[in-house]
């Protein structure tokens, strides 16, 4: 896996120039770009092939997209991921253990009020 680096300003203004200071970013089911102007409302430099994939982190890679489309995307990423887990059973630490029928929570005792 490459590791994350920050990325300077003037790549970022390479990508954001390379693409016309529009957003490129499609929803799922759009046919067009985002196209807001990046200019106008800011943006942030998105990995084309995202780095826990595997992909590079040079500006080949880059995107420029708008802040709202790059938190859609971000959110739309970590739901997939987490499905992906789900499925292949892949998740962090130690499996939970499924509670058996018949079998009861043990709860902490009370404490017994004093006379």
């Amino acid at each position: 896996m490459n590791a994350r680096k920050s990325i300077s300003g003037k790549t970022r203004n390479m990508v954001a120039e390379r693409q016309g200071w529009r957003c490129v970013y499609k929803r799922l089911g759009d046919k067009e770009p985002c196209g807001k102007e990046l200019k106008v409302i800011g943006f942030d430099v998105d990995h084309i092939q995202a780095v826990v994939h595997d992909g590079p982190s040079d500006a080949a890679n880059y995107r420029a997209i708008c802040i709202p489309c790059h938190k859609l995307k971000t959110k739309l990423d970590i739901q997939a991921n987490a499905k992906i887990k789900r499925i292949t059973g892949v998740t962090k630490g130690p499996a939970k253990k499924a509670w058996g029928k018949g079998r009861k929570l043990e709860s902490r005792p009370f404490r017994r009020k004093q006379p």
